[in-house]
This record gives structure tokens, sequence and C-alpha cells, in this order.
């Protein structure tokens, strides 16, 4: 029997019909299914792995709405037009936060990134300076945007461009700038977020990229500690 592998990078863009490879690009309601402390790279690099995997199908072809903040920044606040994805629901990405860069500048770029992903999944509270528990990410959820990486050409030649989850890309679920992102309401996460009265705008667990607070959503069930699998792992 032959088997046709011209498509494929690795035994990881395998996971079973409708679940392999990573996501197209787009909006996702996810779930962490890993987060381990390691080191990468030829330097080394200390940082958090984290692998997403995708609850549902998600939003693609938007167009971000931003608003000017104090001091110059702007924040997104709301999405126009776009179309809901298909057969994206169970595919995995992983992503790699630095703890530090190559410079003081590129440092707090990694750290600021870091910190919103905290705040969005709900492992670290606004207001405080804390050491996360990098576990209690394990089943956590929230809403991830996957983009565009760079182009690469596979082992027939064809160039072929990349996906990614995007530097900032981190909301956590009663975010109202990601509400109309298509959600599963079934998952611990959403029931835990109608139950505080949900969705709410801007909720003090997660990261809501513009200062405002509401109610803190409680934290969704997780596995249990030194695990490396989550609630949403099997799906």
């Amino acid at each position: 029997m032959k088997l046709d592998a011209r498509e494929l990078q690795s035994e990881d863009d395998l996971g079973g019909r409708g679940t392999g490879g990573k996501p197209t690009i787009g909006l996702y309601h996810v779930a962490v299914s890993m987060a381990n402390q390691t080191t990468k790279g030829d330097k080394n690099t200390i940082g958090l792995e984290v692998e997403f995997q995708v609850i549902s199908d998600g939003l693609t072809g938007y167009k971000k709405v931003f608003e000017k903040r104090p001091g110059g920044s702007k924040v997104m606040v709301a999405l126009e037009n776009g179309s809901q994805t298909e057969e994206q629901g169970g595919k995995t990405i992983g992503n790699f936060f630095a703890f530090s860069g190559a410079n003081e500048e590129k440092t707090a770029f990694c750290r600021d990134n870091l910190t919103r992903f905290a705040l969005a999944v709900g492992v670290l509270q606004p207001g405080i300076v804390a050491d996360p528990d990098w576990d209690a990410c394990l089943g956590r959820e929230l809403v991830i945007e996957v983009q565009n990486d760079k182009k690469y050409t596979d082992k027939q030649g064809q160039e072929r461009m990349g996906v990614a989850v995007a530097m900032f890309g981190f909301w956590s679920l009663g975010n109202k700038a990601v509400s109309r992102v298509p959600k599963d309401a079934t998952t611990p996460g959403m029931q835990q977020l109608a139950k505080a009265g949900g969705p709410v705008s801007h909720p003090t667990a997660g990261g809501n990229g513009i200062g405002e607070k509401a109610p803190a959503i409680p934290a969704a069930p997780v596995a249990a500690a030194g695990k490396s699998r989550g609630k949403f792992s099997d799906l």
C-alpha cells in the first residue's frame, strides 16, 4: 500500500482526518493543551513552550478596528466582516514565549508579549507583580490569532506560506474586541463566563487590552499539576 506524504513536513502534520496540521489564518477559541518551561535553540534561550488546541472553527478574512490610547498606542477594539473557517476544530499550533531577547528593548518586548498571554489566560492578575504558575495554564481557554509566517520550501520544492501565533495575539474569552469570534458555549471556560454574567467586556482575570476592569471570571478546570496535557487534548 502506497502512503502519500507529499504535502507533509513531518509526522506532526497528521493527527486524524479533520484534526491534523496547523490551523489556517484567523482568530480562534482555543484551549492550552501544553505549557512547559524549557530551553530552545543554539543559545539555550529560556522560555515557555505552549501548545494551543482549536476548540471550534474561527473567524477569518476580518478587518480590525483600532482605537488610539494615551501615549500613542493603538488597541484593537472590534472586528468587521469576515467569514467562518472550515474544518479547523482540533488542530494545534505551538508558540515559544522567550523570557528574554538579545538586548534590553527586545527583552521588554518578549516580556510584554508573555504578560499579555498570562493576563488573557488568567494566570496573572492586573495590578500585581507575580511569578505565574504555568501549570495552571493547562485547560484554560482564550482567543488567539493565527497569522501568516515566513515562506518555506517543502520537500517537493514548492514554496509555501507557514503560519504562526501572532505576537500580542491573545484575548480573554470575555473581551468584547473578539466577541464576533465563534466560540463553543459548552466548554468549561464559556460556562464559567456565563455564570459570571458574561460575556463581559474586560474581565479582571483576562488580558483586556484596554485597561478597563470587570468582575473576574472563575478559572476553568485545569489538569493536575505536573501533567503536560489539558482537558481538550483529546479533541
